[in-house]
């Protein structure tokens, strides 16, 4: 069952993934959002 092996490694890659994106993508989603408000305040 070497098979059941690459799946538990593939499932573990994929969460450390999506762990790493989630951490690196909420911080530049509020800096973002940030910029944008600057962006968009009514100053001449």
């Amino acid at each position: 069952m070497a098979f059941v092996e690459y799946v538990v490694l593939l499932v573990f890659v994929t969460l450390g993934g999506a762990a790493a994106v989630y951490s690196v993508g909420v911080p530049m989603l509020e800096h973002f959002r940030f910029a944008q408000a600057v962006v968009g305040l009514p100053i001449p």
